[in-house]
């Protein structure tokens, strides 16, 4: 990298850390604005990303952002005829459960909610032909990435652009762009992503007044091409760390970050010589009301999704069997004093908060909430009493228990110690967004003191 880029790259973080503690602009308190409050701006682009798989909050915590029903309410209120709406990809992880039914509903909730584009991400690119045949599924959206290839052939995937005729005649290109990741899946090549930018630059030279690239990039990554590419409008990242309340202007062109399971939508205004006059970040809070047309959609994925989930607890038990998970009741005899601790916490009971929710059979949620292999599990049995079990954080325990009971050397060190790592597998944004591991660890510690 060219010192004058890692200068600007140390420049605009410095610049994003001091964004992290300003405050957040409230959904409600724009669309209580109105529609209209800028109806002179040329241009206004709104952007999400990185819902994975979340069409609304888990339930996990109280107050938890996002969901499209809420992002309807926000969007149907303030856009305007001529607005861009576009969505940076990650729409589902690909070890998601029940993946295809959750790219199917999202793809057919951007279509409902009128989105111009969708640019795929890692999510979308390693489902391979099944995003293909999905995004083919729902007409009227849009899919544009310029550096997604076949190998075979050397075709584009997608279109590479989206070209949006603004008041007056002017027009704006929206270049999609995705990040090369590792195993992308045979057939499918990701070109270096300067070489396509610069390439579309110049095909769009003459066709396009203003140029905006976009996709689900990192932060670093978007602050590169930020800093290579001065001239174009604007780079929108839709998977960054942290996103960004206002376009970060750098030494190259201005940076939107977007993404954060789809907690906001992103906002950016341009001015009549179409650059970055004004931006925002919307969180979707508890203010904003679901939009009702939106809220029932969800409830029909919820129900589908629930229905696929019939006899996943029961799968999900013999797949930790394969894996040498023996079952908490396993540990009782030797660690009683733990054994207790553990049957009193939440933990042992993390399916009963389904049970409450009725979402005991929805297998993105068991899958989180039931890491145990109890003694019995049929459909007739008390799911309250499932949970996550003591190799929820130790990992299988088949061949610890056997040495322990035979009496043979090494049974210690044939158990995983629980880790700060091993509470984040569960514990991590967007259900639960608060987790610190000091201040909840106190209540399970066990063990070794300082056992972390």
């Amino acid at each position: 990298m060219r010192s004058s880029v890692v200068l600007t790259f140390l420049a605009v973080l410095a610049g994003l850390a001091a964004c992290a503690s300003w405050s957040r602009d409230s959904a409600s308190s724009q669309m209580s604005a109105g529609a209209e409050a800028r109806a002179d701006r040329p241009l206004r682009l709104f952007l999400t990303g990185n819902c994975a798989g979340f069409l609304t909050p888990c339930g996990c915590e109280e107050s938890q952002y996002g969901g499209m029903p809420r992002r309807a309410a926000y969007l149907r209120k303030v856009r305007r005829p001529g607005d861009l709406s576009i969505d940076l990809g990650n729409l589902v992880t690909g070890d998601s459960v029940s993946h295809r039914t959750i790219l199917r509903y999202s793809l057919e909730g951007l279509r409902t909610l009128a989105y111009d584009a969708l640019v795929p991400a890692e999510g979308e690119i390693l489902l391979g032909k099944a995003f293909e045949e999905a995004a083919a599924a729902a007409p009227g959206l849009r899919v544009v990435c310029a550096n997604l290839y076949r190998a075979q052939d050397a075709s584009r995937v997608f279109d590479p652009w989206l070209l949006h005729r603004l008041p007056g005649g002017r027009t704006a290109a929206i270049v999609g762009i995705a990040e090369p990741f590792p195993d992308v899946p045979a057939g499918y090549r990701i070109a270096p992503m300067e070489e396509s930018v610069r390439n579309a630059l110049s095909e769009l030279s003459g066709k396009a007044d203003a140029v905006i690239v976009a996709g689900g990039l990192r932060t670093q990554t978007a602050l590169e091409l930020a800093a290579q590419f001065p001239e174009v409008a604007l780079v929108a990242a839709g998977w960054a760390t942290e996103g960004s309340r206002r376009a970060t202007r750098t030494a190259g062109a201005p940076v939107m970050l977007v993404g954060e399971f789809a907690w906001y939508v992103s906002r950016v205004e341009f001015d009549d010589t179409l650059r970055v006059a004004d931006s925002s970040q919307a969180w979707l809070d508890e203010d904003v009301p679901d939009d009702p047309d939106m809220a029932a959609f969800v409830s029909r994925f919820k129900a589908e999704m629930s229905q696929e989930g019939a006899g996943f607890a029961e799968k999900l038990v013999a797949s930790l069997r394969t894996q040498n998970y023996v079952g908490s009741e396993s540990c009782a005899d030797c660690h009683a004093e733990e054994f207790a601790k553990w049957k009193s916490s939440g933990h042992a009971h993390a399916m009963h908060t389904l049970v409450v929710k009725k979402s005991e059979t929805d297998p993105q949620c068991i899958a989180c909430h039931l890491v145990d292999v109890p003694v019995a599990l049929s459909p007739a049995a008390d799911t309250n009493s499932f949970g996550i079990g003591c190799e929820g954080c130790h990992g299988g325990a088949a061949r610890h228990v056997d040495l322990a009971r035979s009496g043979a050397k090494g049974a210690a060190r044939a158990l995983a110690p629980a880790t700060r790592d091993a509470c984040l597998r569960c514990h991590f944004p967007p259900n639960d967004a608060h987790f610190d591991f000091d201040t909840h660890w106190p209540k399970i510690a066990h063990g070794r003191k300082g056992a972390r």
